[in-house]
């Protein structure tokens, strides 16, 4: 079977356990600025997980992320931690901090299934990062640029795969560990992605779990960059 058959399977099967019944929410932005934070809030008050998207995330990305959903440390306080010890981190700073002012005090559930800092798949990010230089001749430019991009769609169908694999094992421990949680009939789910991860979705929903899927804006437009490695996640022609 493909690899794409086999997660299908795999979340159906799991899915269908009886162990636990969810469905899942996921909002698509760019992820960029504020602003794609504006509604985190209100969908927020319905959901009992949140899983944002954090690519080479650890240990001390998690504790940020929960320590502001218990209400135990501030905003502004681990902004002012993250300026210290990523300067340059992505989306940024001010990015990072609508996004906690509205998971403060909330008191959800967080769980991370992004690749994590140290995987090999995360290096292979970095790698390709470096490796795309411009030499200032439009033509080799654009073809390296072309060249990057459909490097870099591969890599993010790679990372879908392994948010895929650790979905279901993430929510099945969180539920088993929190008692409030297996009390509930229905666990809801919200994903924060960014809008060329729609795959995500598509197996969701093809694994048999409830999914509702929306975007900050309707009718919704990808950027060019963005249309491009879509185009080559989905193994479509690009000219």
């Amino acid at each position: 079977l493909s690899l794409k058959r086999r997660l299908e399977d795999k979340i159906k099967i799991e899915n269908k356990s009886g162990e636990f019944n969810i469905s899942v929410d996921i909002f698509y932005t760019m992820h960029e600025t504020a602003r794609d934070f504006q509604d985190l809030g209100k969908l927020l008050a319905g959901a009992d997980i949140y899983i944002p998207e954090v690519l080479g995330w650890g240990t001390l990305d998690l504790w940020h992320y929960r320590t502001i959903a218990n209400g135990e440390r501030s905003p502004e306080e681990v902004i002012r931690e993250l300026k210290i010890i990523a300067p340059n981190m992505y989306p940024s700073h001010e990015t990072r901090k609508k996004e906690f002012e509205a998971l403060y005090n909330t008191h959800k559930q967080i769980i991370m299934i992004d690749i994590p800092a140290g995987h090999p798949l995360k290096k292979r990010f970095d790698d390709l990062d470096r490796s795309f230089l411009l030499s200032g001749d439009f033509n080799t430019d654009l073809k390296s640029y072309r060249n990057f991009l459909e490097a870099l769609a591969k890599l993010q169908r790679e990372r879908e795969e392994y948010i895929l694999d650790q979905f279901k094992k993430r929510v099945k421990e969180t539920i088993e560990n929190t008692p409030l949680l297996q009390e509930k009939n229905d666990v809801k789910i919200l994903m924060w992605l960014g809008s060329i991860h729609t795959a995500i979705s598509h197996f969701f929903k093809k694994g048999g779990i409830k999914t509702n899927a929306r975007f900050d804006s309707t009718p919704y437009y990808f950027c060019f960059e963005n249309e491009v490695i879509r185009r080559y996640r989905f193994d479509k022609e690009v000219d």
